[in-house]
């Protein structure tokens, strides 16, 4: 999926600032590898060489930080650049969401 139509998607499902996007379950195992495979099944090998860090976080997403430093949260299949996620408005893709 190309990011346009990832951003679309976010946009249609994210009606405010506070709104709860819902996607299918992400699959169940190592938050790392999990985000690592989706992320890269969106997302070129340079915007994510590796997962240097990620968490579950309780909507049953992962936030993810790669090598390179760029934050991405993982729904399903889906993945987004935390910088695409932030301009809608959706919670949980600070660093603080590690800790």
């Amino acid at each position: 999926m190309n990011r346009l139509a990832t951003i679309a998607t976010f946009a249609a499902l994210a009606t405010s600032a506070s709104a709860q996007v819902q996607f299918g379950p992400t699959e169940a195992g190592d938050a790392a590898v999990v985000a690592f495979k989706v992320i890269n099944s969106n997302f070129e090998d340079a915007d994510c060489p590796s997962v240097r860090v990620a968490k579950w976080l309780e909507d049953g997403s992962v936030f993810a930080i790669c090598s390179n430093g760029e934050r991405f949260r993982v729904y399903g299949k889906i993945s987004m650049k935390c910088s695409a996620v932030e301009k809608l408005g959706v919670a949980g893709c600070d660093n603080a969401s590690v800790r």
